[in-house]
């Protein structure tokens, strides 16, 4: 019994290790926002898309009745990481060009970086 007990208090402080080294690896993200406008009105509960190379992990955010918009990461609600991304655009009821929902196709970029405003302005043009 006191064996079992042992194995156990040894596993969990393995564990709890690992959880530790998860937290400190994670990727510095910075801060951004903006709006999302078309024909200069503000759009209204679009989700976007931030897509960067295939090893980062996207941001995302949603517009604001005022078409304004903050983004974050599935490990921070805080910024996303510093970087170069394409940003896609989905709105419901499809009020938006299709060309916005692709990376291949999208002419929205943005660069994010880690000293800096990354306040950005996007405009949909049609």
């Amino acid at each position: 019994m006191f064996r079992r007990l042992l194995v156990i208090t040894i596993l969990l402080v393995m564990l709890s290790g690992c959880s530790e080294s998860k937290v400190e690896a994670r990727a510095v993200v910075v801060p951004a926002s903006g709006i999302l406008t078309q024909k200069g009105q503000p759009i209204v509960g679009a989700q976007l898309t931030f897509v960067g190379d295939e090893n980062s992990e996207p941001g995302v955010a949603l517009t604001d009745a005022k078409g304004k918009f903050k983004c974050m990461t599935n490990d921070s609600s805080e910024g996303i990481r510093p970087g170069e991304y394409v940003v896609l655009v989905s709105l419901p009821g499809g009020r938006i060009h299709s060309r916005y929902a692709a990376a291949e196709t999208s002419p929205l970029q943005v660069s994010v970086v880690e000293e800096g405003g990354n306040q950005f302005t996007l405009q949909l043009d049609d």
